[in-house]
């Protein structure tokens, strides 16, 4: 597992970026909007989350995404991905909605600490 620290409005996060090996694959059952940004997530595990996905809602695909509340609560789960998407392809990776890992695009962005 490695730790990666960066920080985001002036706020120090160390998260890891590789679930333990003792922990299965995750994905995504079940999906309720629950207001501006904030969805209810139940995944495989039985486990259910009230997640803030605000932060990972950035590129054009997510514009209608952020800035429609009616788009916004179009989410459905996609059984074949095993996540999240919207009628217009957008999607958010399981492990990341799960919090065991961080985006891509987030991840080039850090900036590691030593």
């Amino acid at each position: 597992m490695r730790m990666v620290y960066f920080e985001q409005e002036d706020i120090l996060h160390i998260m890891a970026t590789a679930r333990p090996e003792t922990q299965s694959i995750v994905w995504i059952v079940h999906v309720e909007a629950r207001g501006h940004c904030n969805l209810l997530l139940t995944f495989n595990t039985g486990e259910r989350k009230l997640v803030n996905i605000e932060q990972y809602l950035r590129g054009p695909v997510f514009r209608p995404v952020r800035e429609d509340p009616g788009y916004f609560n179009l989410v459905q789960v996609d059984n074949e991905l095993g996540t999240i998407v919207w009628l217009n392809g957008a999607d958010i990776d399981p492990d990341v909605l799960y919090g065991s890992h961080v985006p891509a695009w987030m991840e080039a962005e850090l900036t590691v600490a030593v």
